[in-house]
């Protein structure tokens, strides 16, 4: 009885959300998380509410960025870190850049519902694949159909996950939490990028053509997802088996030259540090530590010594984990793929939205692993970004317990990996 009633006060929330400001919702569902006994089975009617109100919120998301006179209603779904009245921001600059490669320099672009003017020549930070396309199209109406398409992808790629009523729930709340929703409503290319892989790995598997070709794309687009060709290139040397081995090699050394030759390291294209409410990388915190505890800029050196203790911790936490037999869940490759992917972008990521990767990650953590770490993950996307919180204390408080979440997790996850690696079977 005590469940049921915990369960539909949840759900109450749930759903209180999608119609009120979201600024401090987090932090009112963490109590009934980490107090949830999720040993219990779920009605059907529950979970067709936990399907609906995550439907009804995004479908309310897409329904307010068609018009300015739903301004209130947009803003109204952001926490307040990410708010903005932009719609689908990132991809309208993307398509802004491609739309400068077409008419030239000279030409400009106004985002639709904003004062923003893109003048070209136009640089949006991303890979080099947007430098050598071009697009003459009405920007704003092929931001909405590609927006609902990325969705769409996300909704599928959500449907591949195995979901029992145990972590159920706990799901609902992670694909409302404001990392997800800032993904969505500023529909970054990660979006695409997080869900294209995590169903083509599953579908196909890495010794395909279709994934080597999506992964040399997706490079090229966005740097980034060239780290689990290297990812893959490691894990058949360390198991030795070098079916595609060589495609790999010569897909990424290729796609990094090519990086390299676009300038893409050396321009507005290189990893930004953000404050450290909005980010969850290593790398990120140890420039931000430089920056606000020490009040310098520069110094690059200093950071990567602060970089290389807090490594170091992890490590350290993750070999404390090894002696935990519970956190211990047997993975397949597919899992230790996308675990190692996320590993590799938690080494630098300067926005929290990167954590939704963390979604395609955790399965086999949250069908076999103990409740604690089910609801320390919860609570790590909940506070991810934090609200804007007026005293300090607090602010920081929460900034540290966040921290500490996100090392943990990056502690369990690099135990299960190298379990696999070294003390298990690979399939």
């Amino acid at each position: 009885m005590k469940n049921n009633l915990k369960t539909n006060l949840l759900i109450v929330l749930i759903y209180s959300f999608i119609f009120i400001e979201f600024d401090m919702f987090g932090l009112i569902l963490i109590p009934l998380i980490l107090f949830l006994d999720l040993d219990y089975k779920l009605s059907k009617n529950q979970k067709f509410l936990l399907i609906f109100g995550p439907i009804l919120m995004y479908l309310k998301i897409f329904i307010s960025a068609t018009s300015e006179n739903f301004n209130n209603m947009w803003l109204s779904a952001a926490a307040s870190s990410f708010k903005g009245g932009v719609r689908f921001g990132d991809l309208q600059l993307i398509l802004t850049k491609l739309r400068c490669n077409f008419f030239g320099e000279g030409s400009t672009y106004v985002l639709n519902y904003t004062e923003f003017i893109g003048s070209c020549p136009f640089g949006i930070g991303y890979g080099p694949f947007f430098s050598y396309i071009k697009v003459n199209a009405n920007i704003w109406n092929l931001t909405l159909v590609l927006s609902a398409l990325f969705f769409l992808l996300f909704i599928y790629s959500l449907s591949l996950i195995n979901f029992d009523d145990n972590n159920f729930l706990l799901y609902s709340v992670l694909i409302i939490s404001p990392p997800v929703v800032f993904l969505v409503m500023r529909m970054n290319l990660d979006i695409f990028i997080f869900a294209s892989i995590f169903v083509f790995i599953h579908k196909f598997g890495e010794n395909d053509f279709k994934t080597l070709t999506l992964l040399i794309f997706l490079s090229l687009a966005k740097i980034y997802p060239v780290f689990l060709m290297f990812i893959i290139l490691i894990l058949k040397l360390l198991t030795k088996r070098f079916k595609f081995f060589y495609w790999y090699l010569i897909s990424s050394l290729l796609s990094l030259s090519f990086i390299f030759y676009d300038g893409a390291l050396f321009t507005e294209r290189s990893v930004r540090p953000s404050i450290s409410n909005m980010s969850f990388g290593i790398l990120t915190y140890s420039q931000n530590i430089w920056v606000n505890f020490f009040d310098r800029y520069g110094g690059f050196r200093y950071v990567l010594i602060i970089f290389f203790i807090l490594t170091l911790i992890i490590l350290f936490i993750s070999y404390k984990i090894s002696n935990k037999k519970n956190l211990i869940v047997k993975l397949n490759k597919e899992e230790f793929l996308m675990m190692s992917f996320f590993l590799s972008i938690f080494m630098y990521a300067n926005y929290d939205y990167r954590l939704t990767l963390l979604i395609f990650v955790i399965t086999p953590l949250m069908n076999h692993g103990p409740d604690s770490i089910k609801k320390i993950i919860t609570v790590l996307f909940l506070l991810s970004p934090l609200p804007l919180i007026e005293v300090d204390l607090i602010y920081n408080l929460l900034i540290f317990i966040k921290v500490l979440i996100s090392y943990l997790v990056a502690g369990l996850l690099i135990t299960n990996i190298y379990l696999y690696l070294f003390k298990s079977h690979v399939e």
